[in-house]
């Protein structure tokens, strides 16, 4: 029979950091990373975001949903956009008031338009719906994908009047 003593079941000894060396680590590994933010932060550039050359308005229009009877045609307050450029967006989101959206997930061809009820406008949960009798739209914002890829934005203040 084998018989192991106690010194052969000990493994070799690895790193040990004392207290005062863990201390160091601790404080050093963060410090570390904030400075890295705060480096990035002074030396990185922001490039603003291209504009959109869209043109929008809030009026009302006759609309009926999609694949619907002829018929079912009714006057609705709605977001009209068009796309005055020669290229295609994709991904097209309308922001009203930065609270209420509506996203778009056909893309707008050129010289199209995009016709919107208020009404469609939710918030980001999807719970709360812009009501156009109780609430005016004071901002609106248009977000979409160019050909190449960037993000182009395109954001009014709306004048009260505008709203008739």
């Amino acid at each position: 029979m084998l018989e192991l003593n106690e010194s052969s079941n000990r493994k070799p000894p690895g790193l040990q950091l004392t207290r005062r060396q863990l201390t160091w680590v601790l404080i050093g590994v963060p410090a570390f990373f904030v400075f890295l933010a705060y480096l990035l932060s002074r030396t990185g550039t922001i490039r603003p975001e291209p504009k959109l050359d869209a043109s929008i308005r809030i009026a009302t229009e006759a609309w009926s949903p999609p694949k619907s009877k002829p018929d079912d045609v009714r006057l609705y307050l709605c977001a009209d956009l068009s796309n005055p450029t020669q290229d295609s967006w994709r991904n097209v989101t309308i922001s009203l008031n930065k609270q209420f959206y509506y996203y778009s997930h056909l893309p707008l061809e050129p010289n199209g338009r995009l016709t919107v009820p208020l009404e469609h406008f939710v918030t980001k949960g999807g719970n709360i719906t812009f009501r156009p009798g109780n609430q005016t739209v004071e901002r609106l914002t248009v977000f979409a994908q160019l050909p190449n890829g960037e993000r182009a934005v395109y954001d009014e203040y709306v004048k009260a009047e505008d709203q008739q």
